[in-house]
């Protein structure tokens, strides 16, 4: 332990929103015989340098509660906490008080990463950001270290991570921002699965959420392997300042653009200099329609890094004050004064729904929450599936309920029973409840006024010219300070009570990577197996005879042509239809369809004559289609029905069953294993 002597303060002279000089001691304008401990004390120091007030304080119970389970070290921590509510000085104040050991942020999405770098370059508190293959190493001179969500799963990572540790500090604590990632993105992210890999030593993990329900907190906590008696924090998502509003139906992306120019128009009368709009489109081709009627930009994932930020620092400054975006933009941004966000179309998941209007009001300020409905496809949800994303929530929410917003929101984020509008004279009324209580009341209501349009019409989108000034420049010597102050190091760990408190759970991630492995293994193995008994020969002349067949060209087969004149041509149709999504699928060759499984499978697309077995898979399931009675079984042993062509091939291109790379590869290894075991 440090000496108490050591954290006495002058209280006569409080922090002040200044640079700290050199040697300085940390002073606050607390008793130190009050209930704060000593390093709340420091703590709470630091949290007012960073949010230049002398005297603020915690923002709320969980966040006080939060920093001291981070300073503790001694098990994992999961913060939800909503949009607002200070989760990031979970990680910045123990960097900031502990320069002599490392915090490392892991963060999933590049436009958070540039916001990270934007607050604190802002904040001028140095930081590292490791770029893979462009760092060579960590140089050891940060203890806060950013790294991207693809980056950190790469070895060269983990192998620079645990030079750092050995040669600089010992690296005692890992965030992971938007930890909700992990199990809404993990289906088309494959650095987002298994995340308990992170733990590449013993360390604390500590995830950052503003949208986990309670029903995916057990799927959240496997997914990040947290120790078992990891510290929850859960603080409502209610947030009183949005208006929340709901529009009728639209069919067409054309009522859609005069429908949005209209909410604009109506408020650019109100806007501030500092005031911006976003609106959030689910399809990237109404976006481009949108920017180029609006005279906007838009920012969308596929762009490159450099467009991406010149998208967003010319929204950020002012130049437009209208941007585009796709929920490539949904979570990190902390823009203090957007005052509007529009749903310009059905949100696909209430995840990303709650963390997209949570852009809005981030300066308290009353903000304006638009949906604008238009396709009404019902999701569809396996059996048993827990909906971590809120697919059927957010459908429900649009389209089967006419009740309060405010209310389906929270219900679904924070369960029980949700906060309603009308819970509180404090909450702005979301549209639903501002006509029930009109209604009531015997009065009519209309929700929206707006100024009429004649003819297509032109929305600004520029500002007058304005200066932003840096928050502040507080911390460009706190480093070195605290460096050259040994006592001011609050919380010195030695390395082996740091070892006691994780290396357990350490090696219980370590065995499920090894697990893991294996099953791959395993996979691999069961794969080359099936492959090579149709080594040189017709694989759908074999499963009809179960007669050995010389190889030939599907176009010659047999057995594929005695279905008639036109059956060849029919599955080169069908093969043609075959296809693989980001979204459910890894790299798989789109010629013979074998898994890559890195390389160990199927080397890298060479081109048209490089795959091995290039009609095997393919012509197989093709095959088993053609068979009633093995189409039965393995309609039966998959529960579904294959009534047509069209209907198989549906299903092949879809969410593979668990286990499987593909429901293409699925039925191929189940029946190769069922009929040649």
């Amino acid at each position: 332990m440090v000496s108490s002597t050591a954290h006495i303060r002058n209280v006569e002279n409080c922090i002040v929103a200044k640079p700290f000089s050199q040697g300085e001691s940390i002073k606050c304008k607390l008793s130190c015989s009050a209930q704060y401990t000593l390093i709340e004390q420091d703590a709470l120091c630091i949290l007012r340098k960073l949010v230049g007030n002398k005297d603020a304080t915690w923002s709320s119970e969980e966040q006080k509660q939060g920093v001291q389970a981070v300073l503790g070290l001694e098990t994992d921590v999961l913060a939800i906490m909503n949009t607002g509510s200070g989760k990031t000085m979970l990680a910045l104040i123990p960097a900031l008080l502990e320069p002599g050991q490392a915090t490392v942020i892991v963060l999933p999405l590049k436009s958070l990463m540039t916001d990270y770098k934007r607050r604190l370059d802002d904040l001028n508190i140095p930081y590292e950001h490791f770029q893979g293959a462009k760092t060579k190493q960590l140089s050891g001179s940060k203890n806060l270290i950013l790294v991207s969500a693809d980056i950190a799963r790469q070895p060269h990572w983990k192998h620079a991570l645990a030079t750092f540790d050995h040669q600089y500090m010992p690296v005692v604590r890992l965030f992971f921002d938007e930890g909700h990632f992990a199990i809404t993105c993990s289906d088309f992210r494959t650095s987002l699965r298994n995340l308990f890999d992170l733990r590449s030593q013993p360390m604390q993990l500590v995830i950052l959420s503003g949208s986990i329900p309670p029903s995916s907190e057990p799927a959240i906590r496997a997914a990040f392997g947290l120790t078992s008696n990891t510290i929850v924090l859960r603080s409502p998502t209610h947030r009183p300042e949005l208006h929340l509003i709901i529009r009728p139906r639209l069919k067409n992306l054309s009522d859609m653009l005069v429908d949005v120019q209209k909410i604009i128009q109506s408020h650019s009368h109100h806007l501030q200099p500092m005031d911006r709009i976003l609106i959030f489109v689910p399809f990237i081709a109404d976006g481009e329609k949108l920017a180029e009627v609006l005279e906007c930009e838009m920012y969308k994932g596929e762009m490159n890094d450099e467009a991406k930020n010149r998208v967003y620092f010319q929204w950020i400054e002012g130049i437009h004050r209208i941007m585009i975006c796709t929920n490539a933009f949904g979570v990190g941004n902390d823009y203090r004064s957007v005052r509007i966000i529009i749903h310009a179309g059905t949100p696909l998941e209430m995840i990303g729904y709650i963390q997209e209007i949570s852009r809005a009001g981030r300066d308290k300020r009353p903000a304006t929450c638009y949906l604008i409905p238009c396709n009404k496809k019902v999701p569809q949800l396996s059996l048993n599936e827990i909906d971590h994303k809120g697919q059927q929530a957010i459908w429900d929410m649009t389209f089967a309920s006419s009740g309060c917003l405010r209310s389906a929101i929270t219900r679904f984020n924070d369960g029980g029973n949700g906060v309603t509008c009308k819970s509180d004279i404090s909450n702005q009324l979301c549209s639903r409840c501002a006509i029930q209580i009109n209604l009531e009341k015997g009065m009519s209501l209309v929700t929206d006024k707006f100024v009429a349009i004649s003819g297509p019409s032109k929305i600004s989108t520029t500002l007058p010219n304005q200066t932003t000034k840096p928050l502040s420049a507080m911390f460009n010597t706190m480093h070195n300070s605290l460096l050259q102050n040994p006592d001011l190091n609050l919380n010195k760990r030695k390395t082996s009570s740091l070892t006691a408190a994780f290396e357990s759970q350490y090696l219980v991630n370590k065995h499920r990577k090894i697990e893991l492995g294996q099953d791959s293994d395993a996979y691999i193995k069961t794969f080359e197996r099936a492959l090579s008994l149709f080594q040189g020969v017709c694989a759908i002349c074999q499963l009809h005879s179960r007669n050995l067949c010389d190889y030939h060209p599907v176009m010659k087969c047999p057995t594929l042509q005695a279905y008639g004149e036109t059956a060849v041509d029919d599955f080169m149709a069908w093969r043609k239809r075959l296809q693989y999504s980001t979204r459910w699928h890894e790299k798989i060759c789109y010629l013979c369809h074998v898994p890559q499984c890195h390389d160990l499978l199927h080397r890298t697309f060479g081109g048209v004559g490089s795959c091995e077995y290039p009609d095997v898979i393919a012509g197989f399931v093709y095959a088993t289609f053609l068979n009633p009675k093995i189409k039965a079984e393995a309609e039966e042993y998959w529960m579904v029905k294959w009534g047509s062509t069209s209907a198989f091939i549906t299903w092949l291109n879809g969410k593979p069953v668990p286990g499987h790379q593909s429901n293409l590869t699925a039925i191929f290894l189940r029946l190769v294993e069922k009929i040649y075991r």
